[in-house]
């Protein structure tokens, strides 16, 4: 294999770079890394050592990847790299202390390149800082300095005064801590793998994706991890994934249920959530959640198989590195216009996730708009107008409409505006949408920029008060109430080859299709429209009815009563799991 950089000891002379490049030391080089900028010299990158890594990405014949400045790219961590330049420049740096996030980050970074003298040295600092009290306790067949101080990162120092419950804590957090370290090992071999293949030429695109999925799945592992370390003497009371059509409020959803800014909330132009990531957050001192905000489907269009493709492999890894699941909420936006793309990527994300329709739930968003309030959301209208001018919370003294209350409304809204021949096909998905969720739906009050500014200020009207707490209280009691908690081990959704994803990602687009197919033929003839009118309308009354006794158990009647009118059977989707 041709490597990108291969210093040879007669390459090291004066003046002179790797061997037949004639390259001075001298010569400056322009680095992007990880989006920091650098500039250096090629004898500061040569005093990394003939056998690191960092060396051999300059090699005679190496085509090094540019950004769009000409200047070198590499893909790690711009952060690390600036400490790592100051080594090779003056032989020594400012080293963060070693039991410290950015100690480990180092640590990796460092190990990434190959730099072995800056390894000696920061294995100094770590003894140094160690004190020698613990360094000799494992003998010759100990860990290596790398291992031990990821292992000691965050582990309280054992005592002979230590209870069994503290002693189980802290073996815990080694346990964790050895974890974080193997996941790191594994993520680096990965990336060299990754490299060498694409710089030798000898992988195949198949195999780089395997190995880029591999490697997201190890940094979701992690993530794992750290949220397990911070949520020591905390419980773990909701396993949040959010999905949706862009657009529709999944970002401003999440945010109302943790109370903070946590997600980036897409704009007129700019897109909000970007990819997916496992973070955590505090809900009160004694309980946390985790939660994965999904990058949203496309709002335009319905979805094309790779693009769902896409979605799976967000949706689903991230599903089973969460341990278990007991919340996935699918966004709704009551103020859009039920248009073909629409409901299709809808109906595409209950087919994607019915074999974990018993952990599912219906998020209603925007329904608290003027425009909305004024078309059927008569319940709120009226609320809003007795109490807009109150001037403290404590002057209300009635309570918002209740979720009852508004699913009513909009259901008969429903029925009066798709319920005829021109919208049949339309009432006819609508009906199946609804009819997954049955009682398990959530009205998010979300608050829009200026409001939220206001509640930052401690000024917030106070009726936009009592609507926005009242409602993120009753979401949270919602899904205390009707959550089905899943451990993700026993779940069988998907492969982890990306050629199996790609065969259940058609299979799914051809079902939706099919189904689509038929629920449009019932809107298009008379005796079929009137029999899902009275379905749809049996179900209003009896959702509504088990939405006010927090009756959440699965009853499947409307939903097969549904698709036997439009020919489909109601059958678990050989594309699905399957729950042990």
């Amino acid at each position: 294999m041709q490597r990108l950089l291969n210093l040879s000891s007669k390459g090291k002379g004066k003046g002179k770079g790797p061997e037949g490049t004639g390259s001075s030391a001298a010569t400056v080089v322009q680095l992007n890394v990880g989006g920091t900028p650098f500039t250096t010299s090629l004898g500061t990158l040569w005093r990394a050592g003939e056998e690191s890594r960092l060396a051999e990405m300059f090699a005679s014949g190496g085509d090094m990847p540019k950004d769009d400045d000409g200047r070198f790219f590499i893909d790690r961590d711009g952060a690390q790299f600036g400490l790592i330049l100051n080594f090779l420049r003056d032989g020594d740096a400012a080293f963060p202390a070693p039991d410290s996030a950015d100690w480990v980050s180092l640590r990796r970074e460092v190990d990434y390149y190959g730099l072995e003298e800056m390894m000696l040295r920061m294995d100094e600092v770590e003894e140094a800082a160690l004190e020698g009290g613990e360094s000799a306790e494992g003998g010759g067949g100990g860990e290596s300095g790398r291992h031990k101080a990821l292992s000691d990162a965050a582990v309280p120092p054992p005592s002979k005064d230590m209870s069994e419950q503290e002693r189980a804590e802290r073996a815990e957090l080694e346990s964790i801590a050895k974890l974080k370290a193997d996941l790191d090992t594994r993520a680096q071999e990965i990336e060299r793998r990754l490299i060498d293949g694409s710089l030798d030429g000898t992988m195949d695109e198949r195999s780089k994706d395997m190995l880029t999925l591999e490697l997201r799945k190890v940094q979701l592992e992690k993530d794992r991890a750290d949220i397990r370390q911070k949520g020591k003497g905390r419980d773990l009371i909701y396993n949040l994934l959010i999905v949706g059509v862009t657009g529709t409020g999944k970002s401003s959803s999440l945010n109302t249920l943790l109370d903070q800014q946590a997600c980036q909330v897409s704009g007129a132009q700019a897109q909000g959530t970007r990819g997916c990531v496992l973070r955590d957050a505090s809900l009160d001192p004694d309980h946390f959640v985790s939660y994965i905000d999904t990058q949203g489907l496309g709002a335009d269009t319905s979805i094309s198989d790779t693009e769902l493709l896409s979605q799976i492999m967000i949706s689903t890894e991230s599903i089973l590195k969460m341990g278990i699941i007991n919340n996935i909420l699918i966004s709704f936006d009551v103020n859009a216009r039920t248009t073909p793309a629409m409901m299709a990527n809808q109906l595409t994300l209950i087919e994607l996730f019915s074999e974990l329709r018993r952990s599912c739930f219906l998020v209603f968003t925007k329904w608290n708009t003027n425009a909305v309030q004024v078309e059927w959301n008569k319940p709120l209208r009226d609320w809003v107008r007795k109490w807009k001018r109150a001037r403290t919370e404590e002057e209300i003294t009635e309570d918002p409409p209740s979720y009852e209350a508004m699913y009513k409304a909009y259901c008969r809204y429903v029925i009066e505006a798709l319920a005829n021949e021109m919208d049949g096909g339309a009432f006819s998905k609508m009906g199946t949408f609804l009819a997954f969720f049955e009682a398990r739906v959530l009205w998010m009050y979300n608050l829009d920029g200026i409001q939220l500014e206001d509640k930052e200020e401690d000024s917030l009207d106070p009726y936009i008060s009592r609507l926005y707490h009242h409602y993120r209280n009753k979401a949270l009691d919602t899904l205390d109430r009707g959550s089905t908690k899943i451990v993700t081990d026993d779940l069988t959704f998907l492969r982890e080859d990306e050629a199996t994803m790609r065969t259940v990602a058609a299979q799914l687009i051809r079902n939706r299709d099919e189904k689509i197919y038929q629920l449009e033929q019932v809107g298009r003839e008379a005796r079929k429209r009137r029999e899902m009118k009275r379905i749809f309308d049996n179900m209003a009354s009896d959702t509504t009815s088990r939405i006010r006794d927090h009756d959440f158990r699965t009853h499947s009647s409307y939903t097969n009563k549904i698709a036997a009118l439009a020919g489909f059977v109601r059958t678990v989707a050989t594309a699905g799991c399957v729950i042990s």
